[in-house]
């Protein structure tokens, strides 16, 4: 990672990105260094940058393909859509999200045909880009479309299309999208119902969706009556063994106790074993926890939040969100104290060994093994 800044940081100061040295590092093993080089030429002069490019193969990681999208947004239209509009063809649909929001931005030829199609790709992260592109956009047809991408969803695992569908179609206005973010009020995810709620708020303030979201779907289930939650007798610690070392993490079964046993939960079922840190930022937080790698991935439910009195200090461990009670699987430690985080994200731990380690870590590194140790299972 301090190479990847360093390389970032060289684009605002007067050094010569065109050198060779510069050049080879788009050709450097780590995606992450690539990224940032990709980032760096695009700051430069746009003939360079294009020219280099033109004499690139596809990167072989989606993230630097994903990153390359993004940069293109940026470029001259008439010289970046041929590119991006190519880059639709991409074989990993994780690269599909970042080309669809730079066509969109571009304001490609035929954009809304394009997003109106990825509303039926199998991938939800996909139709949930082309649902929040269209809400930008917000052509005309595109309401009737969105409505359909709603009921489409229904039938998936996670809420990530559903709810992309919802918030861009309230942008079409109450007339538009009452009927179905009413609907959405007994969505089978309690993280969609809440999503409708939130924007009912804002169109249609005297709807009661507070009792309208109620009962809570089932979700995950949980069994209150289980000791483990009721009256815990340990701390479970947890390991996370990596190739730059091992980092053992204290759970808060206290003030987190359905977040903790949903945790080792997962750990109990090899969940996280084989998953890479997705998202790495210096000072702040590394997060894994994804099995796409995009930071739209979970195990398929969301649970609750369990908001508490504990402060997000350096190595305090907490459960990622999009927004009220998404949590899942996705989890981040912090680096150093962080205020504004308390009281927004549930603590459920803290690191108890290897800060070192994770001060080690890059992007894109490997949780190998994951054990915990409960108070009667060896770790």
């Amino acid at each position: 990672m301090v190479r990847a800044e360093a390389i970032l940081a060289a684009a605002t100061t007067a050094v010569d990105t065109t050198q060779d040295f510069f050049v080879d590092l788009l050709a450097d093993p780590s995606p992450v260094v690539r990224s940032a080089a990709l980032d760096t030429f695009a700051k430069g002069d746009d003939d360079t940058f294009l020219t280099i490019l033109s004499g690139l193969d596809p990167d072989p990681h989606w993230s630097v393909r994903a990153e390359l999208a993004s940069v293109l947004a940026a470029k001259d239209a008439s010289r970046a859509l041929p590119r991006l509009t190519e880059m639709l063809k991409d074989s990993d649909t994780r690269v599909i999200p970042a080309v669809l929001t730079g066509l969109t931005k571009l304001k490609a030829p035929d954009i809304v045909k394009t997003l109106i199609q990825a509303l039926a790709s199998e991938d939800f992260v996909v139709r949930a880009s082309a649902a929040d592109n269209l809400g930008e956009l917000r052509p005309d047809g595109g309401a009737e479309a969105l409505i359909a991408a709603f009921k489409r969803g229904e039938s998936d695992g996670p809420y990530s299309a559903r709810a992309a569908a919802l918030a861009a179609l309230a942008k079409y206005g109450a007339a538009a999208a009452l009927p179905t973010l009413r609907s959405a009020l007994a969505d089978k995810d309690w993280a969609v119902r809440v999503r409708a709620a939130e924007l009912l708020k804002t169109l249609a303030p005297s709807t009661d969706t507070e009792h309208a979201i109620r009962p809570a779907s089932s979700g995950q289930p949980v069994r209150y009556d289980t000791p483990s939650l009721v009256n815990p007798t340990v701390s479970p610690h947890v390991y996370f063994e990596t190739d730059k070392g091992t980092v053992e993490i204290e759970l808060d079964v206290l003030d987190a106790p359905l977040t903790c046993n949903n945790f080792v939960a997962l750990v109990g079922k090899g969940y996280f074993e084989g998953l890479p840190v997705h998202r790495l930022v210096p000072d702040f937080v590394v997060q894994a926890g994804d099995p796409r790698g995009d930071s739209e991935g979970g195990p398929g439910y969301t649970i609750r939040d369990e908001l508490n009195e504990q402060p997000y200090l350096r190595g305090t461990v907490g459960m990622a969100l999009d927004w009220r009670d998404t949590g899942s699987s996705q989890f981040f430690i912090t680096f150093s104290p962080q205020p504004q985080l308390d009281p927004r994200y549930t603590v459920f731990g803290h690191v108890v060994s290897g800060m070192d380690v994770l001060d080690k870590l890059t992007k894109w590194d490997v949780m190998r093994r994951v054990r915990v140790w409960d108070g009667t299972t060896p770790p």
